[in-house]
């Protein structure tokens, strides 16, 4: 057995209240009515039916069965439908992104969800940490892109030491240069100091299709990011670049490894895309910026969030990479 007392706990958040928060919408379970799960009643014969109850009459079998009739045709017309979507559609893994305005909007957006946190702006981490079903951490290129900041990558393996080995813990992007050249990305893989299965690697849209073929013959997750002449996601530029992509790292459509989107957990993105998971900041810059326009008026943030993000996890990606999608599905 250990030593408990050499046990080093990770960090814990501050301010949020000492009990972690009850389940939200996405990982409540409704008890059931008691009559629903109870054992039956010795000598009693129980019937596979819903609503099921020992004092039954005889009499009321025959309207029973008629019932179960019915129901049994829509279940069956039920699962035909959901086997013809489940064709179409892959259950992709959404991370949402911060850095949130107060702690109780992370913990709306983050709860039973999956957190993407950037090193950047890491002091939310203890939060995603104790919430989130899991996350990722981000390296920050990001904000040293946009920003014009500093990176500091031996720092970034120090914060990432800290927490890859915590249970909620997906993965790491791997530091990168968003406007470097390959050679320079190229250096800071093999510069990573952990093991592939923690590392996200990331191909840029600017450069060569030889090297993300040499990614995904290498590594079992790749990061795809838009950038250069490719930098704002969605354009006509950028989905024509998407179908060459598409056709290097998919074989009938199939991807050959687990793609994970940059920015692209925007519905009308990923839904095309047969994405594993994708990211977004979307939600998080929506709060407390912007109200929702016209005579409607919000009723706090933590329900704006709660709205937003239910928005977000309703889209799905598709099972296969079928075509640039036409004007008309992109743009109704």
């Amino acid at each position: 057995m250990g030593d408990a007392a050499n046990v080093k706990p990770f960090p814990r958040p501050r301010g949020l209240p000492a009990t972690r928060p009850a389940p939200g919408p996405t990982c409540a379970s409704t008890p059931l009515p008691e009559r629903a799960y109870s054992r039956p009643e010795p000598g009693i014969k129980q019937e596979l039916c819903v609503g099921y109850s020992p004092d039954r009459r005889p009499a009321d079998r025959a309207t029973t069965q008629n019932q179960f009739s019915r129901t049994g045709n829509m279940v069956a017309r039920h699962s035909r439908a959901s086997r013809s979507l489940a064709a179409d559609t892959s259950v992709v893994i959404h991370y949402h992104g911060g850095r949130h305005s107060t702690w109780q909007v992370a913990v709306e957006i983050w709860r039973c969800r999956h957190a993407l946190v950037s090193f950047a702006d890491s002091k939310q981490i203890v939060i995603a940490a104790e919430v989130a079903q899991s996350f990722g951490l981000d390296n920050g290129a990001f904000s040293v892109w946009k920003q014009g900041i500093q990176a500091d990558w031996p720092a970034y393996y120090k914060w990432v030491e800290e927490w890859r080995r915590h249970p909620g813990f997906d993965w790491a992007i791997i530091p990168d240069v968003i406007e470097g050249d390959e050679a320079a990305n190229d250096a800071l893989l093999a510069a990573w100091p952990f093991a592939k299965s923690a590392g996200l690697p990331v191909w840029h849209f600017h450069e060569s299709l030889k090297r993300l073929a040499r990614l995904a013959g290498e590594w079992p997750r790749v990061a795809l990011g838009s950038s250069g002449q490719y930098a704002t996601v969605g354009t006509p530029r950028w989905w024509g670049r998407m179908q060459r992509i598409m056709e290097t790292v998919c074989e009938g459509g199939k991807p050959k490894l687990k793609l994970h989107g940059l920015r692209m957990l925007r519905p009308s993105i990923c839904r095309y895309l047969p994405l594993a998971s994708a990211d977004s900041a979307g939600v998080s810059r929506s709060i407390g910026t912007t109200n929702w326009g016209g005579c409607y008026c919000q009723a706090s943030d933590t329900v704006k969030a709660q709205a937003l993000v239910e928005s977000y996890e309703s889209a799905q990606a598709a099972a296969v990479w079928a075509g640039i999608p036409s004007q008309e599905e992109l743009f109704g």
